[in-house]
């Protein structure tokens, strides 16, 4: 994780002490889907901090990130090859789920872990910063100003995966805020950024993006498909105004207007669905009644202003689950 430290020269400043948190190891009693939607219904009128917020909040930042194994799963922009030894879940498991994308894919791998153990799954992971599942395009590297071709490598070699792996699942999900593509060596942007650390989508080019999904939708035969779509993204990093409205922890939040992006996820779902596959929203997890709070259920929903918190993902493994069809964890003994 780069910090602050590091681009001033400074001593980065050390994390406080964690709290322990010891998670919930069966999925059975972890919450349903309705009940994740009745507590984002409440926590969108709550406006206090809960005493217990987890992670407590000067470690959201720290203790919100993927584990270091889980970390080591999501490749470099350089990387154009899946890495050996990326898979979790049940490895000795003769069915498989593959999880393809970028880190708002990789956002998910707790709870894709959780379920895969408990259901008697391989999960086999494929993500890149910054490389969401889009075939037949190249996008636009805006950190080192140049064409991302290690991208689509990586995604074209992922048909070979899927081809050798025979997947019972496949599992895509990409992040389309400041996404661009290459055209003639310049980037095409999908959207604009504003001051106020929002982005708002060009409808006028966004069919780029379907058109990748379709073609990466096309190219994958006999797997059961589905695609996550967007979590909202916040305006503002959460550990830093959560700290700034202990009592007020309302602000924090975002509007669905801003931070969802409903003309794009309608395309996603339809293209998706004109495949035979399967959409799945995580708003109902995140969202209610137009508003989006970054704290739900006693959780700091989100670790920065672009991913989710990692011990709210494992939070929603029942739900995730039940999402994909996966719930032989049911039937299991504790």
């Amino acid at each position: 994780m780069l910090l602050l430290g590091a681009c001033t020269g400074e001593e980065p400043p050390a994390p406080p002490p964690a709290t322990p948190v010891s998670p919930v190891e069966v999925i059975r009693a972890l919450p349903t889907p309705d009940d994740v939607e009745s507590a984002v219904g409440k926590a969108v009128e709550e406006r206090s901090l809960p005493d217990d917020l987890v992670p407590e909040l000067a470690r959201i930042a720290f203790d919100g990130v993927l584990s270091p194994p889980e970390q080591r799963c999501v490749r470099d922009y350089d990387v154009a090859k899946i890495p050996d030894g990326c898979v979790m879940g049940a490895p000795e498991a003769e069915r498989s789920i593959l999880l393809w994308g970028d880190a708002r894919a990789a956002m998910w791998i707790p709870a894709l872990t959780r379920i895969a153990e408990q259901t008697g799954y391989r999960l086999v992971i494929g993500t890149q910063m910054q490389c969401p599942p889009l075939l037949g395009l190249t996008p636009w590297l805006a950190p080192e100003n140049r064409p991302y071709v290690e991208c689509a490598t990586t995604n074209e070699s992922m048909v070979s995966v899927i081809d050798v792996l025979e997947p019972e699942i496949v599992v895509l999900a990409g992040a389309v805020r400041n996404f661009a593509v290459a055209r003639n060596g310049q980037p095409v942007a999908l959207g604009t950024g504003r001051a106020d650390n929002t982005w708002e989508p060009d409808v006028e080019v966004g069919g780029i993006w379907e058109e990748g999904l379709d073609r990466t939708l096309a190219a994958i035969d006999d797997a059961d498909v589905f695609v996550i779509g967007e979590a909202p993204y916040l305006p503002e990093e959460p550990s830093v105004c959560l700290a700034a409205h202990v009592d007020s922890s309302d602000v924090c939040g975002v509007s669905t207007d801003v931070g969802v992006y409903d003309q794009h996820d309608e395309r996603v779902r339809r293209t998706t669905e004109q495949n035979d596959a399967t959409y799945v929203s995580p708003l109902p997890w995140l969202c209610a009644d137009g508003a989006c709070p970054a704290v739900i259920d006693g959780y700091a929903a989100y670790r920065d202003t672009f991913h989710l918190n990692r011990q709210y993902v494992l939070h929603l493994s029942r739900a995730l689950g039940a999402a994909l069809e996966l719930d032989d964890w049911k039937d299991l003994a504790d």
